[in-house]
């Protein structure tokens, strides 16, 4: 299972929110940064992360031009803090649903 959720703690929205009062995307009802992801995976819900991933790291007012979305993965690689999407690829445990212990 793949789960993904938005990163607050991304520079564009600590930037934005120097100059706007409020800031939410109406389509997202949740944000996590990525440690408090992080935590929430593998420590509250105990679920088995085979591996974090990350999409890009936007930069403010160079984001949505081609010739800049190779500089955005790289930075996304070396600062996944603070990409735009916390990524997760999450191994369902089928034995423990079958055995009836979950």
């Amino acid at each position: 299972m793949i789960i993904a959720v938005p990163n607050p703690g991304r520079l564009n929205v600590f930037l934005g929110n120097l100059v706007r009062r409020h800031y939410a995307n109406p389509g997202h009802m949740h944000a996590w940064d990525r440690s408090h992801f992080m935590n929430f995976l593998e420590n509250i819900a105990g679920l088995n992360v085979i591996r974090y991933s990350h999409d890009y790291f936007p930069l403010p007012l160079l984001h949505g031009f081609r010739v800049f979305q190779p500089l955005e993965k790289l930075l996304a690689h070396l600062f996944p803090w603070l990409s735009f999407s916390n990524i997760a690829v999450i191994r369902s445990d089928t034995s423990s649903v079958e055995s009836g212990s979950a």
